[in-house]
């Protein structure tokens, strides 16, 4: 038996990188003119940032992916964005600290 695909209602034309990402993800394109009304619009977006690219953008790793959207990173690769941030955050507590301890002195 033939499984089906996820249906993604894309406005189309759709360009033939869109179209590759699409079929790389598993789904049925659809143009979204064709879009019934009882499709909920809630449905995720697939097209966010990478986890490197949201916290490029100043975003906290641990707020990933974004509000609407289909996380475009492994798990793996988020846990590792939120290692390094929580490493560079307690890094900074440790050398303000110092400072402090220095000046006290």
């Amino acid at each position: 038996m033939k499984q089906e695909r996820p249906i993604h209602y894309e406005p189309h034309p759709v360009t033939a990188e869109r179209k590759a990402e699409l079929v790389a993800r598993g789904v049925q394109i659809v143009d979204a003119i064709y879009k019934p009304a009882d499709v909920p619009s809630d449905v995720l977006r697939i097209n966010g940032p990478t986890v490197a690219e949201f916290v490029a953008a100043g975003y906290l790793a641990s707020n990933y992916p974004p509000s609407g959207y289909e996380s475009r990173s492994t798990p793996e690769e988020i846990a590792a964005a939120v290692d390094a941030q929580k490493a560079k955050v307690e890094g900074q507590f440790v050398d303000f600290h110092l400072e402090v301890t220095q000046l006290a002195v």
